[in-house]
């Protein structure tokens, strides 16, 4: 597993080279919450997903063949932009 740490903003886009592929990640609050777009080798793999602390962003078509991304919060607390790089990870 590797920790990516975000900045505490709410609209943000990284782009991350793992295992010999480029991943490109857009996180943007939404209502209160934050939707991801996941991005592998320029195709599109989730596009605007409610990231849910702990619950894997990429759901169960693409997860094996790819590897996966999470929110990892303290006591399964709502995820949230502020705490970013405190105690919220990806």
């Amino acid at each position: 597993m590797k920790i990516i740490t975000l900045e505490p903003i709410p609209n943000q886009s990284l782009t991350v080279a793992l295992d010999n592929a480029l991943w490109e990640l857009r996180l943007v609050t939404c209502n209160g919450s934050l939707c991801v777009t996941v991005r592998r080798n320029n195709q599109t793999i989730v596009d605007g997903a409610r990231a849910v602390a702990g619950e894997l962003i990429i759901q169960d078509s693409h997860r094996a063949e790819f590897g996966n991304f999470a929110v990892l919060t303290n006591n399964n607390e709502l995820v949230d932009y502020q705490k970013f790089g405190v105690s919220q990870f990806l």
